[in-house]
């Protein structure tokens, strides 16, 4: 996956299966193909072919977490019956404003509606942007760090990001953005109902900001929603940490609800905002060495 996943070693005998999205593939792509619906179907496949018995934990991040709702909405016979737990991270049930880029209504439906096309053209010269790149890293460094993070991070953090985002082929981003522009997950999320559900998102988030999961939230009885403060879309590597130690509360809520009987959807819906004290002290300690 490019780096290693957070929490590794911390999930004691559980099997972690790290699925990349089909925007990720190297295939040319067919249009009817890339659609979230299509990513839900990939993974109800992935979980038949390797863990096809026991209970599962999903977690999903962005479209991970779009195709993890649609999965939920199409299954909810194996949902009901085998999922213990599910983690949405920077994640939206669909709607105009995820297509937005967090430039607002009018600039956002203006890239939303030409980014198709433009981005269609952009692939057919993937040689001449590779050098743009290269000679405009600074701008595109600037530009990552803008949407993908909401604190400082380190230089490596931002060149990784950056090479995920641009190792997806162009053609590709452009056969998915109709399709999320049009999406609604919204009734997906009854299947949800009696599991223990976490949605995460960071405060400062443009591409799913927290309004996009509070509508997760609404729909979901006994979601848990925490809100990170200082924290972008790419939650999990911002503070990953926090994201690891919120993820292992969630099993470790789920494991108890079914040890005890407590039925999940007869929780209160909780919202928490949090901060990841561990990188602030980190950042406060490597000002002080600097210093010295």
């Amino acid at each position: 996956m490019g780096a290693p996943a957070p929490g590794a070693g911390r999930t004691g005998a559980a099997r972690r299966l790290l699925r990349p999205a089909r925007a990720r593939s190297l295939l040319p792509p067919r249009p009817r193909a890339c659609t979230v619906e299509r990513l839900g179907r990939d993974l109800a496949r992935v979980i038949e072919a390797t863990c096809p018995t026991g209970p599962v934990v999903l977690v999903g991040h962005s479209m991970g977490g779009m195709s993890v709702m649609s999965f939920a909405g199409a299954h909810p016979d194996v949902v009901r019956d085998r999922v213990l737990a599910v983690a949405l991270v920077s994640t939206s049930p669909g709607g105009h404003e995820v297509t937005e880029f967090g430039l607002g209504p009018l600039a956002g439906r203006v890239v939303g509606t030409v980014g198709p096309g433009l981005l269609t053209r952009l692939s057919r010269h993937a040689g001449p942007i590779g050098l743009l790149r290269k000679m405009g890293k600074g701008v595109q460094d600037l530009a990552v760090a803008r949407w993908a993070f909401d604190s400082p991070v380190s230089p490596g953090l931002v060149d990784l990001v950056a090479e995920m985002i641009f190792a997806t082929p162009f053609d590709v981003m452009a056969a998915f953005l109709p399709d999320i522009d049009a999406l609604d997950l919204i009734p997906s999320l009854g299947a949800l109902t009696g599991v223990e559900v976490l949605v995460m998102n960071g405060a400062g988030d443009l591409i799913t900001p927290p309004s996009h999961s509070v509508e997760i939230v609404r729909h979901v009885p006994g979601a848990e929603h925490v809100v990170v403060e200082d924290a972008g879309h790419i939650l999990m590597l911002e503070h990953p940490d926090l994201v690891t130690e919120q993820l292992l509360a969630l099993v470790r809520r789920a494991q108890r609800a079914v040890a005890e009987g407590v039925p999940v959807g007869s929780k209160p819906r909780v919202r928490r905002t949090v901060q990841d004290i561990s990188k602030k002290r980190r950042a406060s300690r490597a000002r002080r060495e600097a210093a010295s």
